[in-house]
């Protein structure tokens, strides 16, 4: 399974048999899906009709590494009284001792982690990578290990910016006030959810960007794959629907015959606005 088309597609392996039948509301996981949303505001139709201007796009995103300047690495001790401290590369420090503890199979009160200079992460450091190898590593030697990944290790290791298929639709007035904005969001988040479901239920917020708009309908899925895991990269998905978003408002300004710059600012937020 190497794409969400081939994912939501029934004659396709569903990849985590054991969560078939987990409830999500509107949708049951018979399927690939790990998490969806949807935000409604505002009658849609009602926009539409109206609108003087329509414009649609559809927009594919790859998988991006983050590029921080420091690769992952850590230092672990298994201590004589059965305890273990580690120090590491970290965006989350109890996040990574919530993870040992039952990987070790001890109380997260016998675990210290101590975050070290991040040396870039951008979400690239939220999850653990060689935290675990390392405990285990020094639990069973009896002594201090530590290691620093190569580049190389630390890019097959992380997870990336979730690759997506987004389509838009947005409308405005003869004006140019924007009257209506939908989404619809596939996020692959690989073989294991990491936060996915943070991508899934972010992107509906703030799908319109610092603009005002009466209507929306925004629906996003973090979907399950076979590629590598995707995670957490500066933003959670919203830089990959601000891109879809942005290219459509392009659009409307140039069949509006508006500055690009002059529409933005025709439907930027006011004080007194309400967001999505």
């Amino acid at each position: 399974v190497l794409t969400v088309d081939d994912a939501m597609n029934p004659n396709f392996p569903v990849i985590h048999k054991n969560l078939i039948g987990k409830d999500l509301g509107e949708e049951v996981l018979s399927t690939n899906v790990a998490e969806h949303f949807r935000h409604e505001a505002g009658d849609l139709i009602k926009g539409y009709n109206q609108a003087t201007t329509i414009v649609e796009g559809s927009f594919e995103m790859p998988m991006v590494h983050q590029g921080y300047i420091e690769p992952h690495n850590a230092t672990a001790i298994w201590k004589s009284d059965g305890k273990i401290e580690v120090w590491t590369s970290t965006q989350g420090a109890f996040g990574a001792r919530n993870a040992l503890a039952p990987i070790l199979d001890v109380p997260d009160t016998d675990i210290k982690v101590t975050p070290l200079e991040i040396g870039g992460g951008f979400g690239g450091k939220l999850d653990v990578s060689v935290q675990p190898i390392l405990a285990v590593a020094a639990w069973l030697m009896k002594q201090p290990v530590c290691t620093v990944y190569s580049r190389a290790e630390s890019m097959i290791s992380s997870t990336k910016r979730h690759p997506a298929k987004i389509k838009v639709r947005a409308s405005t007035d003869s004006k140019g006030y924007l009257q209506s904005f939908e989404l619809n969001g596939d996020f692959d988040t690989g073989a294991y959810a990491s936060w996915g479901p943070t991508v899934a239920s972010r992107v509906p917020v703030h799908c319109t960007g610092p603009y005002s708009v009466p209507r929306i309908h925004c629906r996003t899925r973090a979907i399950y794959t076979n590629n590598p895991p995707s995670g957490a990269f500066r933003g959670f998905g919203t830089p990959q629907a601000a891109l879809a978003q942005e290219l459509l408002y392009d659009e409307l300004a140039e069949k509006l015959d508006i500055d690009r710059l002059e529409f933005r600012l025709l439907n930027a937020f006011r004080p007194g606005d309400i967001t999505p």
